[in-house]
């Protein structure tokens, strides 16, 4: 449920951002990836779960 005062588990994902896949673009650990080098079309700006911001902008929120 999405209302003032619930935790929030959403995605917020903009469909028109494109970017190319670089190993410093990834979260992963894994630094392999057929993708490497790719210009990609859609992407995750914010994740928030549990009313904490995961993704913030697209970069990894930092936490206490």
């Amino acid at each position: 449920v999405l209302k003032e005062g619930a935790a929030a588990d959403i995605t917020i994902f903009d469909p028109d951002a494109k970017y190319t896949y670089t190993k410093e673009s990834m979260i992963s650990k894994g630094k392999n990836s057929p993708y490497l080098g790719m210009e990609m079309q859609g992407k995750a700006v914010y994740t928030i779960v549990d009313g904490k911001i995961l993704l913030d902008g697209g970069k990894v929120a930092e936490h206490d």
